[in-house]
């Protein structure tokens, strides 16, 4: 990840090119590969908790009204928690409320894309937009990742610290720029009442 990051922000900036960047990113792309490492324990661990609620959800009712307003209800509850994060988000556009907001989203976007063939026309417009925040976060939170590792990189590799501060500058203020374009994309999709767009569940 933090390679493919270096890449992207090299895509902005190409005045970041110089004979240190192959040697910085090799060493990204190692700082990378030890934290993935975790992945797999942590997989590990989610599914070993989603187990615990097959039980649960071979109880739930499978047709019916009831389960058509509890889908809304519950789909128009993931609106509102991306609302509540973009105004957190908005109010103080930290690295946290950004990474926040994006895990909202992420949870509404998944939500479209079950949901879509029920609502198709109007949940696939909102599905895209919704997928267009992701990748906006997504990359913003990419950058905040790729500072932070430049900021110990630099500790470690003193003959690379001036080049490895300026990634990191400029890393950061790709994020700003970034955060700036999703938050706006974030209040433009989340203008509308979520209980209207869930309730297009129930008007089929």
């Amino acid at each position: 990840m933090l390679g493919s990051a270096f890449d992207r922000l090299l895509g902005h900036d190409p005045s970041l090119e110089e004979e240190s960047t192959s040697r910085l990113r090799e060493l990204l792309t190692a700082v990378g590969e030890d934290s993935g490492r975790a992945l797999p324990l942590a997989a590990a661990a989610a599914l070993a908790e989603l187990d615990a609620f097959d039980e649960g959800i071979a109880e739930w009712p499978r047709k019916g009204r009831v389960v058509e307003i509890n889908v809304a209800t519950g789909f128009e509850r993931t609106l509102r928690r991306v609302r509540r994060a973009t105004e957190l988000a908005a109010d103080k556009p930290t690295a946290d409320a950004l990474h926040t907001l994006r895990k909202r989203a992420k949870d509404a976007r998944e939500q479209l894309r079950t949901l879509m063939p029920l609502v198709p026309k109007r949940y696939g417009k909102l599905e895209r937009r919704y997928t267009r925040l992701c990748s906006l976060l997504g990359e913003g939170c990419d950058q905040v990742v790729l500072a932070r590792a430049c900021e110990r990189l630099g500790a470690e590799n003193p003959e690379l610290a001036e080049a490895i501060e300026r990634v990191r500058g400029a890393a950061i203020a790709r994020f700003e720029r970034v955060g700036v374009a999703a938050l706006a994309e974030a209040r433009a999709v989340t203008e509308r009442s979520p209980r209207k767009i869930a309730g297009r569940l129930l008007e089929r």
